[in-house]
């Protein structure tokens, strides 16, 4: 579900009820179903859980899935690294810095990579949409607004956001890898990689 971005769904409180599920050491939790209206508290809080990434050789973005740490991103964002230097979220209360990251999981067919940061803090999440294949119509529909971070200057010590349209629930492209991907339309930057898609009701897609 992507177009320049990380493309995993993400729940909110507030659409039907938010389940959890542990997978090895991670729980991700779900709501799938299609959310009425916006929810701007939700937007705001998974704001707080999007991270910049910093490595020795770039800069891109994540998010946290499960507050103990656990973060998604683009496998391209880290795989010319030889480390990683720091994970920040600019928009957090207060604005966290951490240098302690461990590389759990990565997946070169579907560029994916997860990340843990270690740490005691309880981290902000943002709840994934659903734990198993359902259409996407059940989240997500043809003109739908959309939202993207990007960072706010050159530091990455803000983020800044952006709106768009979800063109197309199923568009294919094997440069991406496998299977169907949400088509949306939005500005691109550098560095924005491996950040969510917000919907209007605060889930990524």
């Amino acid at each position: 579900m992507w177009m320049g971005w990380l493309g995993v769904a993400i729940a909110i409180s507030g659409c039907a009820s938010a389940r959890g599920r542990t997978y090895g050491e991670v729980t991700v939790h779900e709501g799938a179903d299609r959310p009425q209206g916006g929810n701007t508290a939700q937007l705001g809080r998974s704001r707080e859980a999007i991270a910049v990434i910093e490595t020795d050789v770039g800069r891109g973005m994540g998010f946290v899935i499960d507050p103990r740490g656990y973060v998604i991103t683009n496998r391209h964002v880290i795989e010319d690294a030889d480390h990683i230097e720091s994970i920040s979220f600019p928009d957090g209360e207060p604005a966290r810095t951490y240098e302690s990251i461990q590389v759990v999981y990565t997946d070169p067919e579907q560029d994916l990579a997860l990340l843990r940061i270690r740490t005691d803090d309880v981290l902000p999440y943002v709840p994934l949409a659903s734990r198993k294949v359902v259409p996407v119509g059940r989240y997500l529909e043809e003109h739908d607004v959309v939202t993207t971070f990007r960072r706010g200057d050159d530091k990455g010590d803000w983020l800044a956001l952006d709106h768009g349209n979800v063109d197309r629930l199923a568009v294919y492209n094997a440069a991406a890898g496998p299977g169907a991907f949400v088509g949306v339309s939005s500005v691109v930057r550098r560095g924005q990689s491996g950040g969510p898609v917000l919907d209007e009701a605060g889930r990524a897609v």
